[in-house]
This record gives structure tokens, C-alpha cells and sequence, in this order.
């Protein structure tokens, strides 16, 4: 019996398969079975598997049941001390594996250990050191978007792994469970984590397992899917998990982030989504309260425990503040000639967008306005500065400084570049209405297939008459945010104590 048995999903990644399965192969430590769960795919990856590496397992399923039930089924198939999980569109280092089994042997009381993950394209760009939960109510993957420069390279505790690649151990997971198969895909691992850290296991953040990842290539980033699952699943593992006095102490940050996310929803034209997904949480709250009643059972820890571990966004994504002398223009910069602001809302674009701007518009400065935290995603070359935005969440136009438009404006901008990584026909109202208040004369859109679109201020006008219908949908969905919000609330009151911790204050 091999000591780890790494379980690798898949659906429809043919394509995929060949570098995740070679760069396995060549790891240093070799006490370990690969498993391929196949999720029905169409494209024959059973085939190829089987054809090409013969030494590597295949699991099929019937139908597309999603990540988590994909690999539930490789985990229950296994029986090694160890169970990694490593997704399809990932590469690892050779000393992957090994390195996150020695953190696991040095460390007893970890029941998970979490790889460096990078982006594949540029590698030198952190996709996630570890995951968090945070007291607004939402979880993500720590250090998205910043530059690796070692700032990460110390090991220490996180709230969970990515499952993106992730190893844990087996003797946790027959004491806490194994993935949420209500949840289909995105959040399984936080949610795993969230009962992790209930039951006393705490997860370690391993920075010498690195790995490679496309990012989410299977759902698609910009996919309909994609954003249903995220809005639902984090209404649900909210409401599943988080301990009745955390939830009270914390339910204005918590709302607040609700409404945040509906405002999200109208910028991208997707309020639809996010009412179908704030219906299904709501619908699945028998499900919720009953896993909610075994979870809470099964704590070893009391809440003040975990809040340490479930600290404020800011903390993982501080607000900057404006630095002296941030506006004036930079010695050596062209005063005349044409300047270029582009509206960072879909980083992949923005090399295109760049390219388009000095190619097509014949820029000779550009600045790029991001998000905080974001600054280091942006191209150190001459003529490319970035413009850090006074705010946390999504760009706003709504709420943005007046100080800040008037800046903005000052800077005498020739064009506008809107990046929208959607549909080309979606919202984006929010991101509209920065573009128009920071006065270019002309405002481009740049879509995904490539060509700018001409933004016209009287569509813009349209549009927002149109979709006034639209605000109704949001005050619905955030009304069903509220209503589970409070019956978790109340729900929670009574939280079963633990049958071995009858002490813990609830």
C-alpha cells in the first residue's frame, strides 16, 4: 500500500492531463499512487490515461457530479496514510510531494498541509499561499495577485489549503468528513477547513511545495457557473459553520459584505445569477442546519479559538493609502502626446489592452487603476505607472472619492480603456460610471475576444433606464441574505455543545 495516494479530477481536460501527469511523475519521493477521477468527461481523457500512462489509475463516473463528489470518490477508493489532491491544470516541482509529507510528519497536529501555488503565465505571480475565512463572511486564497519576491516564503499556520494542491491526512478526514458534495465545486476546501479547525486540527502552509496553475480552466473565470457556485457556496458554508458568537459579533461586516456582493452583481450584469444563487442557498437551508448541528457537535475548540484564525479582509489585503507626490507625473514623462487610463477589472486583458493602447492609440503614458494589494500585477516599463484605488471590494463609481475623480480629471486623460473580461453585451454600470467621472474624452471597451468597443455616455444612460428592473432583483437577493443570516442567528443560539467539551461557552 503506497503511503500517499494523490487523486487527480478531471473533466473534459484532455489537454491538461499530459503535463500534470509527467510533472508527477518526476517527483523525488515515489511512495505514492496517482488516481485519475474522471467526471464523465466527453473528450476521451479516460482513454488517453489508460493509452499513455498505464501506471496511473482511472476512476469513471456516470454523470458530472463536480469537484467534490469527483473526489470523494478517489479518497474512498484509497486507502494510503496520506491524501493528496492536485488539480488537473496544475505542473509541480519535484520535491512537491515530499515537501508536504515532512511538514505533516514534523507537525502531529496538522491535519493539512498548503502548497505555494503561482500562476502558470507569468510564474513569478502568487495564486494562493494558503486560504482564509474572514469575519465579512467570505473566504479566498491568501496573496492573490502579488509579485513573488519571498515575502511568503516563511512556513506557519492558515485557515485551509487550496485544494487546487493540497495533502491531508486521512486520519482527519475519517474524523471530520470529506468534501461537501452539496457544494458541487468552489469552497469545498474552505468549507473542509472550516471543520478542520472546528475538531482542533489546524492546517500548515508549506511554502517550498510549489506548483504551477492555470486557473480555473475547467469552469471558466468569467463563467455564469462559476459565479452561482461562488455566491451559493458561501451563504452555505457560512450558515453550516460559523460558530453562533462569531456570527453575532460579526453580523454588520457580514451584511455589509452581502450588499457589497449585490452591487458586484449589477457592475457585471448578473443579478439573475445572484438571485438564483441566494435562492438556492435559502433552499438548502434544512440541509444547512442539520450539517450545521453535527459540525457544532463535533467541536473541540471554543469560539474565541477560531476567531483568531478568522480575522478582518483588510488584514489580507490592506487599503493603501495615497503616497505624496502619487499624482505628479514622473520625471521623465512625455507632456505631450497621448495618455492612456485603463481600468483594471480583468487582468488577463491587460497586456493585450497595453499593446492596444500604444500600438492602436499611439499612447505614450498609460497609467492602470487597481485595486490594493494589486499594484505589483502591473508591468514595471517605461510610460506604465499604476493608480492605487481608494477603496476595499470592486472598483465603484458611486462611492469614489470626489478628491479621487478630480485627480483623475487633472490628469488630462486622451482615453479610457474599460477591461471586461465577460460577455461583451454585460453590465459593468459601477466600472462605467468611474470611467465617466475620471473625464476622458474617449472610452474604449476591451473585451476578451480582443476588439475595443466605442462607449457611448447616452447607451450608458440606456442602460442604467433599463436596468432599473435590475436594483429590484438585488434588494430580493439581499432580503434572502438577511432572512437566512438571521435564521442562522437564531439557530445558532443553540449550538450543541461538545459531548467532550461540555465547558465550552457557547
Amino acid at each position: 500500500m503506497a503511503r500517499v495516494a494523490v487523486i487527480i479530477p478531471n473533466y473534459n481536460g484532455i489537454q491538461l492531463l499530459k503535463r500534470c501527469l509527467d510533472s508527477l511523475a518526476g517527483q523525488n519521493f515515489s511512495d505514492f499512487e496517482a488516481l485519475v477521477v474522471d467526471d464523465a468527461s466527453t473528450d476521451g481523457s479516460a482513454e488517453f490515461i489508460r493509452a499513455e500512462y498505464p501506471e496511473v489509475g482511472v476512476i469513471q463516473l456516470e454523470e458530472n457530479a463536480g469537484f467534490a463528489t469527483a473526489v470523494n470518490a478517489g479518497i474512498r477508493a484509497t486507502s494510503g496514510e496520506f491524501v493528496a489532491i492536485l488539480n488537473n491544470d496544475t505542473e509541480v516541482e519535484p520535491d512537491w510531494l515530499s515537501r508536504l509529507l515532512g511538514a505533516l510528519d514534523a507537525h502531529q497536529d496538522a491535519g493539512s498541509a498548503a502548497s505555494k501555488i503561482l500562476w502558470d503565465d507569468p510564474r513569478d505571480t502568487i495564486y494562493a499561499a494558503g486560504d482564509f475565512f474572514c469575519r465579512e463572511g467570505f473566504g479566498g486564497n491568501i496573496a492573490t495577485g502579488e509579485t513573488d519576491r519571498g515575502q511568503r516564503d516563511e512556513p506557519g499556520w492558515v485557515f485551509s489549503a487550496s485544494a487546487c494542491a493540497a495533502l491531508y491526512r486521512r486520519a482527519m478526514l475519517d474524523e471530520i468528513g470529506l468534501f461537501d458534495e452539496q457544494l458541487f465545486m468552489f469552497y469545498e476546501d474552505i468549507d473542509l477547513g472550516f471543520r478542520e479547525q472546528l475538531a482542533g486540527w489546524r492546517c500548515i502552509y508549506v511554502p517550498g511545495s510549489v506548483v504551477y496553475h492555470t486557473g480555473t480552466a475547467t469552469a471558466g473565470i468569467f463563467s455564469d457557473m462559476r459565479k452561482f457556485q461562488l455566491i451559493r457556496n458561501e451563504l452555505v458554508v457560512l450558515a453550516k459553520n460559523l460558530p453562533g458568537p462569531i456570527l453575532r459579533s460579526n453580523i454588520k461586516a457580514i451584511l455589509r459584505q452581502q450588499f457589497r456582493a449585490s452591487i458586484q452583481a449589477l457592475d457585471e450584469g448578473r443579478t439573475s445569477i445572484l438571485l438564483k444563487a441566494r435562492f438556492g442557498a435559502l433552499k438548502a437551508l434544512p440541509y444547512q442546519l442539520k450539517a450545521r448541528r453535527h459540525i457544532q457537535s463535533m467541536r473541540r475548540v471554543d469560539p474565541g479559538h477560531l476567531e483568531q484564525m478568522i480575522r478582518p479582509y483588510e488584514e489580507y489585503y490592506p487599503p493603501k493609502e495615497a503616497q505624496p507626490g502619487e499624482w505628479d507625473v514622473p520625471a521623465g514623462e512625455p507632456s505631450t502626446g497621448r495618455r492612456i487610463l485603463i481600468i483594471r477589472s480583468a487582468g488577463r486583458l491587460l497586456s493585450p489592452a497595453i499593446e492596444y493602447a500604444r500600438s492602436g492609440l499611439g499612447a505614450n503614458a498609460i497609467d492602470v487603476l487597481v485595486m490594493p494589494g494589486f499594484e505589483d500585477t502591473i508591468p514595471t516599463e517605461d510610460g506604465i505607472r499604476p493608480i492605487t484605488y481608494p477603496g476595499r471590494g470592486r472598483f465603484c463609481g458611486i462611492t469614489m472619492p470626489r478628491s479621487f475623480a478630480r485627480r483623475l480629471r487633472k490628469r488630462g486623460y486622451d482615453t479610457t480603456i474599460v477591461l471586461r473580461g465577460g460577455a461583451s453585451g454585460r453590465g459593468f454600470l459601477n466600472i462605467d460610471l468611474v470611467a465617466l467621472r475620471a473625464g476622458a474624452r474617449d472610452i474604449l471597451y476591451f473585451n476578451e475576444d480582443g476588439p475595443a468597443h466605442q462607449f457611448s455616455r447616452w447607451g450608458f444612460a440606456g442602460r442604467l433606464a433599463r436596468s432599473s428592473w435590475e436594483f429590484l432583483l438585488i434588494l430580493c437577493a439581499f432580503t434572502i441574505s438577511v432572512a437566512l443570516l438571521l435564521a442562522i442567528w437564531v439557530f445558532g443560539a443553540s449550538d450543541a455543545k461538545s459531548p467532550e467539551n461540555p465547558e465550552l461557552d457557547q
